[in-house]
């Protein structure tokens, strides 16, 4: 088998109590290097495909505390809040293999909700991929784009393993996932 080339690593960091970092480390640094600070806790720090950008969720505990879903260059410059005010359940976000689209669950406030795909680079430009409401965990895409998976429950409770069409189309049951939550 081919072994990758070895790559920076990114993660976030809890520095203090509701406050984090997130840092780069280079496979021949000896040390990470903190690219971005900021109240809240960070987590889910990922590399889009092309390694240019740097995406996270963050939650600001408190009263009704909701989650972003953020993106910044890799160097930490330009940060954008793509999404504002979802829940954050298990993995919030993916990047879509070879662009610059990031699916995510959005519950719209109401436990209920779909998956969403937006673009990066017009982030105006977001759609719906899925439309019988319920809680959506982990979206993965297929590395041809045509196909994505996820966990569904239709109230948070029992999961189930579904694939369906990049466009939302022909949704397949393939498992039950037994006892996982959200």
């Amino acid at each position: 088998a081919r072994v990758p080339k070895p790559g920076p690593i990114v993660y976030a960091w809890v520095e203090r109590l509701f406050h984090s970092n997130i840092y780069v480390k280079m496979p021949d640094a000896p040390d990470a290097r903190m690219v971005h600070d900021e109240p809240g806790l960070i987590s889910q720090a990922k590399w889009s495909p092309d390694g240019e950008y740097i995406s996270f969720a963050t939650n600001v505990p408190g009263p009704g505390a909701r989650d972003t879903i953020s993106v910044m260059a890799a160097d930490g410059s330009g940060l954008q809040r793509l999404v504002r005010n979802i829940t954050a359940w298990d993995d919030p976000h993916t990047w879509s293999p070879g662009d610059r689209q990031i699916t995510y669950y959005d519950d719209e406030g109401a436990r209920d909700g779909d998956l969403w795909v937006i673009d990066v680079d017009g982030p105006q430009n977001r759609r719906k991929l899925s439309r019988d409401g319920g809680v959506f965990a982990s979206p993965a895409w297929s590395p041809d784009r045509q196909r994505i998976a996820y966990a569904w429950s239709e109230d948070g409770r029992k999961m189930t393993i579904h694939v369906m069409d990049a466009d939302g189309r022909n949704v397949t049951k393939i498992a039950k996932a037994e006892g996982l939550q959200p």
